[in-house]
């Protein structure tokens, strides 16, 4: 048996302490009350969008109408207001702290409010989801994430290790099935969500309802992927999108809520009244390609202690083949003797399904945006690429996607493309076509001479800077959970000045676009 490990700097003794705490300590009750405790949950068949995001686009278009025209200082008509979508990529802390950064230059130059989504993947998942969740502006969670990053991951007291013990145990109880995510999502939470005090570890991904239903924030999308080894999951994996209100794959065209995400599922109804996961759950799933290199070590820690040993090797049993690391998602499979016709049968079949990081497939969250989804194609696509290696290799499986769905997109000149901080590509003749925005997380030494001497940029320090040795050599690779203030402050300014002096180039093509809807 061949299993790919991914190395990571998760303290292996820290998930050990916490596992051992386990075994010390008695059964709390639940932090939390299962708010859908009374509720069947069905699968829905719907090649479109929930009736909740609907809702929300009630409210999130006049606010994107009005920012446009504040923008273009002009009126535009409903029919004109162009669907923008940004979508941040994985890469880890430096995805995070760079998507954040970003958000945050976006909203300064009042380009935020034209946006209708944001989806993410892997890191920038880390930066969406708490930024939303902890309800704070995006210039104060700014600080606050980077606040975050310089405490390390797996510095926690004795409190928080009860707390975090606490939701193994009753997991186990539940007879959940347990894997390395459930501690490294929990890790991750108390880190990232520690604002919300103990109620990081209750808060679940449905608690967003009710930050976004009034139309504040553009809609997130948060994504994972099928992570079994069967064919069609490794060559085309399913996606699968958890907003606020749904988990949902399109290519079945299927759809459960959010609350039930972790039921068991039979000819399309739940068949227990199972609680929501939790979002430390979530974001552990979300960006799972950094589990740990852990079973060697587990046996040098644990090698007077054979039985406890053997429990933990039970729990954390990865699954056969060489395609799933150690850290995945194990839930029940919502799609389970359905009576639906599926592209790949093995989903009706299988019981439990497993859910990996989407950026073990391709690392730009397209799929949600592409049009798959007909209600929800976006017209123009900000790609915020701050995945490691080169630059351009994402977007390219972007392009096979597109062609394999047989998906409108514009033609793609990749020479030089991993020179220039943004790429812009479109077609003149027709209005199917989305504008593509690619913005690649490179250093432009020139470009910085340029403009250095602008006010706006006097501490922002880049001479010399190199962001993209530091991704691939240096501090921002995407192994590292811990930042120091003065790193998260140069890779957080290269996104902001990134940003800001191509914002009016951003504009112009949202301008463009409305004028060709017109």
């Amino acid at each position: 048996m061949n299993i790919r490990i991914i190395q990571s700097p998760i303290t292996i003794v820290t998930i050990c302490n916490i596992l051992s705490f386990i075994i010390q300590t008695s059964c709390m009750e639940p932090h939390s009350k299962n708010k859908h405790h009374d509720q069947i949950a069905s699968v829905q068949y719907n090649e479109g969008i929930s009736v909740g995001e609907k809702e929300f686009l009630h409210y999130r278009l006049p606010i994107v109408k009005k920012a446009i025209e504040e923008k273009f200082k002009h009126p535009i008509t409903k029919e004109q207001i162009p669907s923008v979508a940004i979508m941040g990529s994985g890469g880890g802390y430096r995805a995070m702290l760079y998507f954040t950064a970003l958000l945050a230059s976006a909203n300064k130059a009042h380009i935020l409010d034209t946006v209708t989504y944001i989806s993410a993947l892997s890191g920038s998942t880390w930066a969406l989801a708490p930024w939303i969740t902890t309800g704070k502006p995006i210039a104060e969670f700014k600080t606050y994430i980077q606040q975050c990053a310089a405490k390390h991951f797996c510095d926690i007291t004795h409190e928080e290790k009860k707390f975090i013990a606490d939701k193994i145990i009753t997991k186990t109880l539940h007879n959940k099935r347990l894997t390395l995510v459930d501690i490294y999502g929990e890790l991750l939470g108390n880190r990232l969500l520690e604002s919300l005090g103990d109620s990081k570890y209750t808060a679940v991904l449905s608690d967003q309802i009710g930050r976004i239903e009034d139309g504040r924030y553009p809609y997130p999308i948060y994504i994972a992927i099928d992570g079994r080894n069967e064919k069609a999951a490794i060559e085309n994996p399913t996606v699968y999108a958890c907003t606020p209100h749904t988990t949902s794959e399109h290519t079945n065209f299927t759809a459960i809520p959010s609350w039930a995400d972790d039921r068991k599922y039979k000819y399309d109804k739940s068949t227990n009244l199972t609680s929501e996961n939790n979002l430390a759950y979530d974001l552990g799933t979300w960006g799972s390609a950094f589990g740990a290199s852990i079973h060697d070590i587990l046996k040098n820690l644990f090698k007077d202690h054979p039985e406890f040993l053997k429990f933990i090797e039970t729990m954390l049993e990865p699954i056969d083949g060489d395609r799933i690391i150690p850290c995945y998602a194990q839930l029940p499979n919502f799609l389970y003797n359905t009576n639906h016709k599926t592209h790949d049968q093995t989903l009706i079949t299988d019981k439990i399904m497993i859910r990996v990081d989407a950026g073990l497939h391709c690392n730009l969250p397209f799929a949600p945006v592409s049009g798959i989804c007909p209600e929800r194609t976006a017209d123009i696509l900000i790609f915020i690429d701050i995945s490691a290696g080169e630059i351009g290799s994402e977007l390219k499986k972007v392009v096979d996607y597109a062609k394999t769905h047989n998906l409108p997109f514009p033609t793609i000149n990749f020479t030089d493309i991993n020179k220039k901080t943004i790429n812009i590509f479109k077609d003149e003749n027709d209005k199917t076509i989305p504008t593509v925005i690619y913005m690649p997380r490179i250093s432009d030494q020139a470009l910085w001479e340029a403009h250095k001497d602008n006010p706006e940029f006097k501490n922002y320090n880049l001479s010399g800077f190199d962001l993209d040795h530091e991704t691939n050599d240096g501090f921002a690779k995407t192994i590292h959970f811990h930042y120091t203030l003065e790193n998260s402050t140069l890779l957080m300014n290269q996104a902001s000045f990134n940003f800001h002096v191509n914002e009016d180039k951003i504009l112009k093509e949202i301008e463009w676009k409305i004028k060709q809807k017109s």
